[in-house]
């Protein structure tokens, strides 16, 4: 009976002992599931965060696309504005440039014109100058010598 009494004592012992190592694995487990809850909550609040970020940012999207759509119509608008001052610049050229051209072939006339007339003149005179010469002769040749 004392052998039977030390073997049941001997396998009480050896259970607690089994339970005290099972009592400190469940420790250790009960130790390793709040650690993991408490980082599945940090990375809950991470997420929450980052949807909070995500939310954000993508209301400043908004806020620059609708700062870039606005900047797109002044620059069209700009585009057309210049469009529109370079046409009326290029016009203003060209007008300038007729214009030029057309008071160019004016004073080409008139010069021509006041070269005809004044070779016209020159002839004139040299006609009548010739004229007077034989007058002046004719004359001396009907003059009484002395």
């Amino acid at each position: 009976l004392t052998t039977k009494v030390e073997d049941l004592t001997t396998k009480v012992e050896t259970v607690s002992a089994t339970v005290g190592g099972l009592t400190t694995t469940v420790g250790a487990l009960t130790t390793t599931v709040h650690g993991l809850t408490t980082t599945v909550g940090g990375l809950t609040t991470k997420v929450d965060g980052l949807g909070e970020d995500s939310h954000r940012l993508s209301g400043r999207m908004e806020g620059v696309e609708d700062r870039l759509d606005a900047l797109n119509t002044r620059i069209d608008v700009t585009r057309d504005e210049l469009r529109g001052d370079l046409k009326l610049a290029l016009e203003r050229i060209d007008g300038l440039r007729q214009f030029m051209e057309r008071k160019a072939q004016e004073g080409q006339k008139e010069r021509a014109a006041d070269q005809k007339l004044l070779y016209a003149l020159v002839k004139d005179h040299n006609r009548r100058i010739r004229a007077l010469e034989r007058l002046e002769r004719m004359q001396r040749r009907q003059a009484p010598t002395h």
